[in-house]
């Protein structure tokens, strides 16, 4: 296929991520991973790559843009979007 993009996650690594989802599921952790950058395209694609490897029924995203993120309104959009027990 002309145009498509490799994927940047190994198939080992992916394994490796949907295992960690699992066991984090079972024990209950709650995780949150921040991401930070300027490049929205980017952030774009390795959230989607990252996604992609996880079971989606335990996934929750959430944006927040900085420039709008501020104040009490913004704090509980927050803690809103904070993982509930084996959620990530």
């Amino acid at each position: 296929m002309a145009g498509a993009m490799q994927s940047m996650i190994s198939d080992d690594l992916q394994e490796g991520l949907a295992q960690a989802q699992q066991t984090l599921y079972v024990k209950k952790v709650p995780v949150l991973i921040i991401f930070e950058g300027a490049s929205g395209r980017v952030i774009s694609r390795v959230i989607n790559e990252l996604i992609r490897c996880l079971e989606p029924r335990g996934v929750h995203y959430c944006h927040f843009d900085p420039r709008f993120s501020v104040g009490a309104r913004a704090m509980a959009g927050y803690l809103h979007a904070t993982p509930a027990a084996g959620d990530i």
